[in-house]
């Protein structure tokens, strides 16, 4: 019987990759379908970059017996992917030449799963800065909620910080659950809802605020002792169609569309003079329509729109972990 098999079925391909020529233990990774490697590490590094590996050769598992360098024991990892256990072998033994200057979302999710698994977040947190640093900037995107997890799973303090800044303050598009949390399994009840749900109720209140300061300049000229001039009414007509005119209308649909910055360039280009023929000079109160009197329409929506954005920060991670609303000197590792 001819047992050659056909040509369209291929072999995995075989890498091997020496971490430590002197290694006692080899790693087969992969599941064999598409590519298995054949990592040869110490076992005397994995124990002092993770307990679980400590346990595994010290604590009488069937891995930790024998281990000779001169025959190294070979022990099969069929669920963990060859780069990601690849990346962080490498990392423990200090092949910092050979760890990519920058990684894509899926691998560094993939990665910051099996530093949970293996419970080595800390000999990766270094690289983790300089992955998600690099990152940050795509936050705004969809499909960039896995940011959050990483930040969250490698324990970024500063960069989570920063992320669900950048979030609230920057995202255009609602924050989806299930884009921020691939198959996340450690502290469900505090991350894998709550954390992006808190987010996109902070995004919606802040666009909250920002229409009701485009509205609360309007109040004088809409209930007030100066309503009855004709100038102060017909502004309520030159402003709403300036904030058309300017894109910014209707104001529900069109706020959600832009950043604060971005509102405040646009705004930048409004102007509501004064009428020819406006007498509130004479009037006490004086008039509310000249851009540059500090109570003048645009200068104060502006200055309304400056303080909801200074008022919005990120979220300390050290707090969020044990549910503490202020910050603690102590504990924070991100002064906010």
């Amino acid at each position: 019987m001819d047992t050659t098999p056909e040509n369209n079925e291929k072999s995995p391909e075989m890498t091997d990759i020496i971490l430590d020529k002197d290694g006692d233990v080899i790693f087969l990774v992969g599941d064999g379908d598409v590519s298995v490697s054949r990592i040869r590490v110490s076992s005397k590094v994995l124990i002092l970059s993770s307990p679980v590996f400590e346990a595994m050769f010290t604590h009488g598992f069937a891995e930790g017996h024998n281990l000779s360098a001169t025959s190294p024991r070979v022990i099969p990892l069929p669920d963990d992917g060859v780069l990601a256990m690849t990346l962080l072998c490498q990392i423990i033994h200090h092949k910092h030449q050979d760890v990519p200057k920058a990684l894509g979302m899926n691998h560094l999710v993939e990665l910051t799963i099996l530093c949970g698994k293996y419970d080595c977040v800390l000999a990766v947190q270094p690289w983790g800065m300089i992955w998600t640093t690099e990152l940050l900037p795509r936050a705004v995107e969809e499909g960039f909620e896995k940011l959050l997890f990483i930040t969250y799973g490698l324990d970024l303090a500063e960069n989570f910080f920063k992320l669900t800044e950048h979030l609230v303050k920057n995202r255009l598009v609602k924050i989806e659950v299930a884009n921020a949390i691939p198959g996340y399994e450690g502290d469900p009840e505090l991350f894998q809802a709550s954390l992006p749900e808190t987010l996109e109720e902070a995004r919606a209140e802040r666009i909250q605020k920002v229409l009701e300061a485009f509205e609360s300049v309007m109040i004088p000229f809409l209930d007030g002792p100066y309503t009855t001039r004709e100038c102060q009414r017909s502004t309520v007509t030159d402003y709403f169609h300036s904030l058309s005119a300017a894109g910014l209308w209707p104001l529900s649909r069109r706020l959600q569309a832009f950043t604060i910055p971005q509102i405040l360039k646009i705004l930048d280009k409004v102007s509501l003079p004064r009428s020819d023929t406006c007498e509130c000079e004479i009037w006490e109160g004086g008039c509310h329509l000249q851009k540059t009197s500090p109570d003048g329409i645009i200068p104060t929506l502006c200055a309304g729109l400056q303080a909801i954005d200074k008022a919005t920060t990120g979220i300390c991670l050290d707090c969020w972990r044990v549910g503490r609303e202020a910050y603690d000197m102590q504990e924070c590792r991100v002064k906010h």
